[in-house]
Parts: C-alpha cells; sequence; structure tokens
C-alpha cells in the first residue's frame, strides 16, 4: 500500500514537511480559523431551536458537512479499503465515537446546561487531549510549553466558577455529564486524527468523518424515531443545518485537519482558546448581549495561555541551519 500523495498534488506541496517553515503559519492561522468556526456552533444550535429532535440535528448536519466536502474528499472510498486494520480501527473510533457519539452528547448539553458553561465545559479537552497525546502519540513538551498549558486550565477553571456563580450551582447533573463525556470522546478523536492524516489526506478525512457518522447518525434516528420529524422542519431551520453542515463542520473540520497534521497535539488544544474570543465578539457585537469586564479578563488569559504554549513550541523546536532548510527544499522540489 501506498500511502504517499503524488508529489504534483495541491495537497502534497502544502503538507510537505519540508516546508515546514514556510507551511507553519499558515497551519497557525489554519487552526485559529476553526476554532474560530466552531465558536459559531452552539448559536447555530442555540438558533435551530431546543425542540429540533438532536439525533436528526446531528445526523442532518453531519451528513451535509460530508456532502460538501465530497468534490475535494473524492477518492475516499478507494483510500479506506487500503487501509491497514489498525488504521481501519482508529477511523471506527472516529467515527462511532468521537464524532456520532461526541456530537450527539454536546448537543445534547446544551439542552440541559447553559450553552456558556456547555462552552467552558468542552474546553477541559485541553487536559484530557495533551494526556492522551503523551500516552499515545509520546509527545513530550518543555516548561515553558506546560507552563502555558497550566494558565490555560486555571483559567478555564475560574471561568467556570464565575458562570456558576452568575447561573447558580443547581443546574442539571445530566448536562455536566454530557458536556464532560463529549470532550473526553473529542479529545480521543484528536489523537485518532493525529494518526490518520498520516494516511489519509484531509479532505478525504473530513468527508469519512462526517458523512459515515452521519449516516449511522440518521440509520438510528429513523429506527428510533421514525421520519415524521422530517416534515415539521422549518425553512429556517433547513437553512441554519445548512449553514451549521457546511461551515461549522465541513470547512472547520477541514480547516482543523490540515493544521493537526502540522502541528503537536498539545498545541492544537491551545489554540482552541480562539473559540470563545469568537464567540464573545458574536454575542457583543451581532446579538447584541451584554458581555461582562470578567468574560473579557477570562479569554485574555487563555489567550495570553494560548501564547504561552506557542512561544514554548517555537522555543523547543529551534530553527534549521539555513543551509540544511535549502537542501530539505530543494528535495520536496
Amino acid at each position: 500500500m501506498n500511502d504517499r500523495l503524488e508529489p504534483s498534488s495541491p495537497e502534497a506541496l502544502l503538507s510537505s514537511n519540508a516546508l515546514a517553515g514556510h507551511t507553519s503559519r499558515g497551519a497557525y492561522a489554519a487552526m485559529v480559523a476553526a476554532w474560530g468556526l466552531w465558536s459559531m456552533d452552539s448559536i447555530l444550535i442555540h438558533l435551530i431551536g431546543n425542540d429540533f429532535p438532536r439525533q436528526y440535528l446531528v445526523a442532518i448536519t453531519l451528513l451535509i458537512g460530508g456532502l460538501s466536502m465530497m468534490v475535494m474528499g473524492r477518492g475516499i472510498f478507494k483510500t479506506v479499503l487500503k487501509l491497514s486494520k489498525h488504521h481501519l480501527m482508529l477511523l471506527g473510533v472516529l467515527v462511532v465515537f468521537s464524532t456520532a457519539g461526541a456530537e450527539l452528547l454536546y448537543v445534547s448539553a446544551i439542552t440541559h446546561m447553559n450553552p456558556a458553561l456547555v462552552s467552558v465545559l468542552l474546553r477541559s479537552q485541553v487536559a484530557f487531549a495533551v494526556i492522551l497525546a503523551m500516552l499515545f502519540l509520546g509527545e513530550r513538551f518543555g516548561r515553558i510549553t506546560a507552563s502555558g498549558i497550566v494558565v490555560i486550565l486555571v483559567a478555564n477553571a475560574g471561568w467556570l466558577i464565575h458562570n456558576l456563580n452568575q447561573v447558580g450551582w443547581g443546574g442539571s447533573i445530566i448536562g455536566w455529564i454530557l458536556a464532560i463525556s463529549a470532550a473526553v470522546l473529542w479529545s480521543l478523536g484528536t489523537i485518532t486524527a493525529k494518526s490518520l492524516v498520516t494516511v489519509i489526506p484531509p479532505t478525504q478525512l473530513v468527508v469519512a468523518r462526517l458523512a459515515f457518522a452521519g449516516v449511522l447518525m440518521f440509520i438510528l434516528s429513523a429506527a428510533t424515531q421514525g421520519i415524521a420529524p422530517l416534515a415539521e422542519v422549518t425553512a429556517g431551520q433547513w437553512g441554519l443545518l445548512i449553514a451549521k453542515g457546511t461551515v461549522t463542520s465541513g470547512m472547520t473540520f477541514f480547516l482543523y485537519f490540515w493544521a493537526l497534521k502540522r502541528m503537536k497535539v498539545c498545541i492544537a488544544s491551545a489554540l482552541e482558546q480562539a473559540a470563545p474570543l469568537m464567540t464573545l465578539c458574536v454575542a457583543h457585537f451581532v446579538l447584541m448581549e451584554r458581555v461582562s469586564t470578567w468574560d473579557v479578563a477570562f479569554v485574555c488569559v487563555l489567550l495570553i495561555g494560548a501564547g504561552v504554549v506557542v512561544l514554548g513550541s517555537w522555543r523547543e523546536r529551534g530553527a534549521l541551519p539555513v543551509q540544511a532548510t535549502k537542501e530539505v527544499e530543494r528535495e520536496a522540489l
């Protein structure tokens, strides 16, 4: 089996490790953009409405997301058939648990808990992802990176306590369980995806992850609820479902996988802190909601922590000698 991309393909040129010095900025930008787009997801779910069947919401948006990337990710079925048993198992975990399962837990949590609390709890996946990356991927990092991760975790804990003081500590225990479980499964998805992007191009992995999970959820939804709920979907809801599927699922996962192939899991998780910044901006300038000074302060601390992680990764990685870099570039071309 040959898992290498054709040298002349656009993805091969973009993903070349030999050109890492030139693509690193693009990878950071892509990851920040992915988290920024994903920050709109909870808002779209809220606008779709809590009365919309959760299983069908997940099924429809996953299918739309997978189909929206089908042209760019053509050839996925041939790629899947050539995968080893090990990578097929990882793909199964990614599709069943870290996509279908995690999405269902996430959208269900929003119906039982304040969306702001769900958002903060989901960012606890930074801790889970870093631990899993150390155990299964052998990733290591220095003291600067570790200190940045600690800053992020402490800020998230402080923000969680602040939100609980605002909305009360008597929230549904079901919401807590659903949100934390979703965070764990998404962290597992980061680890499996990090391994899979080495053998499946990012565009094809998006199609596999979303389309396969969408088909699975659609079958489950039809078997348990019938197809009657589909007749009650309004035109406005269809528009929001399409937006969620194409933008906060399809495009977001493409940018995420493309960037994840080029950076450590701890950096990808740290850059997730761009999501609450975008959420606050949308809440204040678009939805005209009040944003407290505490919210702004916590976001600033999160961004500082993310910056420390990135700075630490730069220092730990170091720079290739100029001559060595030129030789590697010639080999890549």
